[in-house]
């Protein structure tokens, strides 16, 4: 007898085989092979699999993370752009509660459908980041 599989579990398998789709065209870049560069996979709590990447270069940041496509129970397309790039430079804002949404002119972000656009603007950006790190070194 199959299990069954829980909404949850869905919705989490849905955005971690699309980031492995993502890992796959950025792992082997040189640009994340920078020294200086710290890179973070971000696990989903539900199935253990990476959901996510955070690039740490100095004080900038930037993330490629995914989210839910399709309602888990329904199929419907729920998010016709389930994938975000975002970079920033740590300290530029403060929140308070830290629940609140940054200034958007502190926060560079930006939504795609595939993989292919989002994983050369994420390149882009860590290349971005990169060069901004060394002008302030």
């Amino acid at each position: 007898m199959a299990k069954d599989i829980s909404p949850a579990e869905i919705a989490a398998n849905q955005k971690c085989d699309l980031f492995a789709l993502i890992f796959q065209e950025i792992e082997h870049n040189p640009l994340l092979l920078n020294e200086n560069l710290e890179m973070v996979l971000e696990d989903n709590p539900v199935s253990n699999k990476p959901e996510a990447t955070l690039v740490k270069v100095g004080l900038f940041r930037a993330s490629i993370r995914t989210y839910v496509a399709k309602h888990p129970v329904s199929g419907e397309v729920i998010n016709n752009l389930p994938i975000m790039v975002s970079s920033w430079r740590e300290n530029s804002f403060h929140l308070k509660e830290g629940c609140e949404t940054p200034p958007i002119e502190k926060l560079n972000n930006k939504a795609f459908e595939n993989v292919e656009g989002s994983a050369k603007f994420f390149l882009s950006q860590v290349e971005l980041i990169s060069r901004a790190n060394k002008q302030e070194a």
